[in-house]
């Protein structure tokens, strides 16, 4: 669906309005910010103003501090905000919502997936306190939450969707979602004390949430061979999305495959979780400098990959 909205006057103007957005992204998703390097550049402010609008909704939950009220109330705004960005009504002066409502009357990105990808991240803050109950539930969310933004890079690309197009993006969306909850468990067991591992999973295991607390309080050395098996669950079924998008990637075509660099990441801390005998709180995970020899060699793959679409295995 192709969005209009009113034309306004923007304080500093549209491009300081893309800088921000710009900006956002660069200091609170910094993968994402390298890859944007490797789109077209008629699609990079676009594709900033889709990633800075993930930003603005996954970091409410800790703005709010699980006040859900709080938290309702900021996801509302973003919902009345594509509301008028796709209704033509004038929208409000905020940075990412004016440089998401230029993308979209630059670019045919579908109002559909911006809302399915809010709903996800609100969902997810007032309806999962105690976890998803398994697998599936949260191969589901990963797909609201993370596939959705895929579908919105492809639209950035002006790329005619196709079924292979949106099957191997749906593939590498819920690989990315299920990655970036298990690299979320040390900071969401700290701060919450919430275990995001599905509760199936958990029970299959003997895992218990009790462990991953103690590994939070203690240090890796506290978590136990059956809470590495329950990760282990997890990123084994993330694995065969990657495989599955991986499958796919020969029938999609070359100016879409930008869009498919997320896989990296997730292609990235499985490798390095493995590695780590399948420990989320080893320190190895989360010392990695983001500008220092990592980063390097992130920019590599990228820049390898660009053109292919997402490895088989390990980088």
């Amino acid at each position: 669906m192709t969005c209009f909205f009113s034309t306004q006057a923007t304080p500093g103007g549209q491009e300081n309005v893309q800088k921000v957005a710009s900006d956002l992204v660069e200091k609170l998703d910094y993968d994402h910010y390298m890859m944007s390097l490797f789109f077209p550049e008629r699609s990079r402010a676009a594709y900033h103003a889709i990633r800075a609008y993930n930003v603005e909704l996954s970091t409410i939950r800790d703005a709010v501090h699980g006040n859900e009220l709080t938290g309702k109330m900021r996801f509302q705004f973003w919902r009345d905000a594509l509301e008028k960005i796709y209704s033509g009504q004038a929208v409000p002066q905020h940075p990412t919502v004016l440089a998401l409502a230029r993308a979209c009357r630059s670019h045919r990105i579908g109002r559909q997936w911006l809302e399915r990808c809010l709903n996800a991240k609100e969902a997810e803050l007032i309806g999962t306190k105690d976890g998803w109950v398994n697998m599936s539930d949260l191969e589901e969310y990963s797909e609201a939450a993370f596939s959705s933004l895929l579908y919105s890079s492809i639209d950035c690309l002006d790329v005619e969707e196709t079924e292979s197009i949106n099957a191997a993006a749906s593939h590498v969306g819920i690989a990315l979602g299920m990655v970036t909850i298990l690299r979320a468990i040390p900071h969401t067991v700290s701060t919450e004390q919430r275990v995001t591992i599905p509760r199936w999973v958990m029970a299959k295991s003997s895992a218990t949430d009790e462990e991953f607390i103690e590994a939070a309080q203690v240090g890796p050395s506290a978590l136990g061979v059956d809470s590495k098996n329950a990760i282990f669950e997890v990123s084994s079924v993330a694995h065969s999305h990657i495989l599955a998008a991986r499958a796919m990637l020969e029938e999609i075509p070359h100016e879409a495959k930008p869009a498919y660099l997320p896989g990296l990441i997730a292609i990235d801390y499985l490798d390095h979780l493995e590695q780590a005998d399948f420990n989320v709180f080893d320190t190895a995970l989360r010392s990695r400098s983001k500008r220092g020899w990592h980063t390097l060699k992130f920019l590599w793959n990228l820049r390898k990959y660009a053109n292919k679409g997402i490895p088989l295995g390990p980088m």
